[in-house]
């Protein structure tokens, strides 16, 4: 992608073309290719409507191992399930948070 003008969040994660719209830290969809989308402590994570029903329905059946909660922080001790890998997770607590937060 270089020349493209995209930028990439720790991980390398897509952020979109510069001056883009936003886009899901988990699947890459822009903003405007879902229904709502809410953004985390940090400017490049951001999580989609589709991504949080797929972590509430999958659990911590995820595609990796999440070390912490990228939303919060907390450890897999510390919550129910985290959902994610080693590079973007969301717990049970910032899912619902994260859902709550779209439905307003």
């Amino acid at each position: 992608m270089e020349g493209s003008g995209s930028q990439r969040a720790p991980g390398g994660t897509p952020k979109g073309p510069a001056g883009g719209k936003p886009r899901c830290s988990f699947c890459g969809r822009a903003s405007n290719e879902t229904s709502a989308i809410v953004g985390g402590p940090e400017a490049w994570l951001k999580i989609c409507n589709g991504c949080v029903y797929g972590a509430r329905a999958a659990r911590s059946d995820g595609p990796g191992k999440p070390r912490s909660c990228s939303f919060c922080g907390r450890k897999p001790k510390e919550v129910q399930w985290i959902y994610g890998g080693s590079m973007v997770a969301i717990c049970d607590g910032c899912t619902q948070r994260s859902l709550d937060e779209m439905l307003i």
